[in-house]
């Protein structure tokens, strides 16, 4: 009988350290994670000085991903001037009242352990004036143009709304090498403007 008892003592000690293995496992598994996406990004603010400026984005992610807002790649942080308010799927930045040195980029930064994404929105602080009769209004736009997937062959549309002191002359810029077929016609003092791009052979 001497005998039996440490072997039920060994044995227990293997079970234990099992159980503790299969806990420690279960514990540190991690489902498939997805990378943060924009479903909706930041859109450019022109402002008046002294007014108040607003960001807002909507994003989505498994796991949630961690939301950080940017100026001119300085990290902000919520205060009472620069109020960041994030709800679940949505974070908005609020800037209390602008001036001109706060005219800038403006970013922000979803990251989980899938990724990270960024995107990011000009912020224009104008000089109050009166505008009398002949008064001219600086374009500013009021949506800026989205990133899209075509298929090679297949048309893009790019659209933007833009308004301002009529008449406007519209550019459009390309970084890459393509067959472009620019429609802007009717520019008034608030107008939208299509931008088609047409691709063929490979567009590296």
């Amino acid at each position: 009988m001497g005998h039996i008892a440490p072997i039920l003592q060994h044995d227990d000690a293997c079970i234990f350290f099992v159980a503790k293995c299969l806990i420690s496992a279960i514990t540190n598994f991690q489902k498939p994670s997805k990378p943060p996406f924009f479903t909706k990004k930041i859109q450019p603010c022109r402002a008046f000085e002294q007014s108040q400026a607003r960001f807002e984005v909507e994003f989505d992610g498994d796991p949630l991903p961690t939301i950080k807002w940017f100026r001119e790649d300085f990290p902000i942080q919520s205060s009472p001037d620069l109020q960041i308010h994030t709800f679940s799927t949505k974070s908005i930045l609020i800037v209390r009242q602008v001036f001109m040195e706060d005219s800038g980029v403006f970013s922000v930064v979803a990251e989980n352990r899938g990724g990270s994404a960024k995107c990011s929105a000009n912020l224009v602080v104008e000089e109050r004036r009166r505008h009398g009769r002949g008064g001219v209004i600086p374009p500013s736009f009021l949506t800026t143009v989205q990133d899209t997937n075509v298929a090679v062959g297949q048309l893009a549309r790019f659209d933007a709304r833009v308004t301002g002191t009529k008449p406007l002359d519209v550019y459009w810029l390309k970084v890459r090498a393509i067959n472009v077929c620019l429609s802007c016609r009717n520019v008034n003092t608030l107008s939208k403007c299509s931008y088609v791009v047409e691709c063929s052979g490979e567009v590296p």
